[in-house]
């Protein structure tokens, strides 16, 4: 008795939406704020850029206290300034009006070094402070006292500058000795030990960069934005850092808010929210243009989506979706090839399923034919027609057995038409001569 072949499993392409590898954590729903806080524009017109309390003023808003510790915080600023301008008279020599401050500002309010306590009322009220709260006070204080002073950015630091004479000195204000640091030994010492960083010195220019107190004073936010970011909270840390762009518009504060759209959106789109990701995304578009990647990430959701879509469509009508995704751009190649091949293997089974083995095979070959570089639609056309090629031998075996040759033989004739060095169907077609020879 002839076996019969038993039919290939038809592979089906495994599709799904991109991964994308970027932070994911589950959230309570808030709104999502792109529009700068109105309070800004008070807080701007009041600013002459030149005002120590008005300086404070704004680093304490944007610390984000309650009303109760902003108000406290706001009369310790006060209260801290109006000393630092009794200075003037107490030290008419800036070096030492300089040191006087630092001295006042760890003698009287700043305590203990807290890395991430980076917020103007934690230094005021609880002596919780860091770099970027310390040097703010400083700036501030310092201003007050008659001095020229700005801040200093390095990559993970911030610090301030006086200038005394002709020259600057830097003031490392997370330490009670860091009054130009170079000249002191025991400030070395002590310093890497208290905050884990090493004194960036102005002959090392590529590390560092002159800020000034808008700069410092967005600081603050950023340093609360990538907070809120640890804690999974993505909508809080994206409306701080549109804050901080109103506030201080710069390359570095664009990235930065580019940075938390991202990320934000990164948090739909794992969750597979493709529409509400691609409003999100194209909203700050259109308010802050393609900034960072997400053009490219809006691109890529469109794609998933779409991938997402045909597991459910009807794969004649994915087969349209895809191409006419591909013809307006909305895809990649790879994304076509890959999207497309699926959208045929699953309407090729379908066929199959009706047991229609011959246009399933001519729809897959058709395909290839216009698509001879697709490694996909080659091993798809491979596939299936080695399903066709069973399907005519196991017709033929259930005749032969039979003792049917000659029905047998003419069963082989569309397959050979076809496929005429196939060497199934060649011994088929052998035996079944044979047979009627006999």
């Amino acid at each position: 008795m002839l076996a019969t072949i038993p039919g290939r499993r038809f592979f089906v392409i495994a599709i799904a939406a991109a991964h994308l590898t970027l932070p994911l954590c589950a959230q309570e729903e808030i709104p999502v704020r792109i529009t700068a806080d109105p309070t800004l524009t008070s807080l701007a017109q009041a600013d002459s850029g030149s005002d120590p309390l008005a300086i404070l003023t704004a680093g304490i808003y944007f610390s984000g206290t309650d009303e109760t510790r902003a108000r406290h915080a706001t009369t310790y600023a006060s209260s801290a300034l109006d000393y630092a301008r009794t200075l003037m008279d107490a030290y008419p020599e800036p070096y030492a009006r300089g040191q006087a401050i630092l001295a006042y500002l760890h003698g009287t309010w700043l305590k203990r070094y807290v890395e991430t306590e980076t917020t103007i009322d934690s230094a005021l009220i609880d002596g919780r402070y860091n770099c970027v709260s310390s040097s703010i006070l400083y700036l501030a204080l310092a201003l007050a006292a008659g001095l020229d002073v700005h801040g200093v950015v390095t990559p993970d630091h911030a610090l301030c500058a006086v200038r005394i004479g002709e020259q600057w000195v830097d003031v490392e204000t997370t330490n009670p000795l860091g009054f130009d640091p170079g000249t002191k030994k025991e400030f070395h010492d002590s310093f890497g030990r208290v905050t884990g960083y090493s004194y960036v010195p102005p002959s090392d220019s590529a590390k560092r960069r002159d800020a000034d107190f808008h700069h410092m004073n967005a600081l603050i936010l950023w340093n609360r934005a990538n907070l809120f970011e640890r804690s999974g909270k993505f909508a809080q840390a994206l409306a701080l850092s549109v804050d901080a762009y109103a506030w201080y518009r710069s390359d570095e504060s664009l990235a930065h808010l580019a940075g938390r759209a991202h990320n934000l959106a990164a948090v739909y789109l794992n969750a597979r929210r493709w529409d509400d990701g691609i409003a999100f995304m194209e909203s700050v578009m259109a308010l802050y243009g393609p900034i960072g990647k997400l053009a490219e990430l809006t691109r890529q959701a469109r794609a998933a989506r779409l991938a997402d879509s045909l597991q459910t469509m009807d794969p004649a009508l994915a087969r349209t979706a895809v191409q006419n995704a591909w013809a307006s751009g909305q895809i990649s190649e790879s994304e076509y090839e890959t999207m497309y091949s699926y959208a045929l293997s699953q309407q090729a089974n379908k066929l199959f399923q009706a047991g229609l083995w011959l246009e399933a095979w001519q729809m897959l070959e058709a395909a290839r034919i216009q698509r001879p570089r697709s490694s996909e639609l080659a091993r798809l056309t491979r596939s299936a027609k080695a399903n066709l090629i069973a399907s005519w031998h196991n017709n033929f075996a259930q005749l032969y057995n039979a003792g049917r040759y000659r029905e047998a033989l003419d069963a082989l004739a569309e397959g050979l038409s076809l496929f005429p060095t196939d060497p199934t169907l060649l011994r088929d077609q052998e035996l079944a001569r044979k047979a009627l020879s006999r």
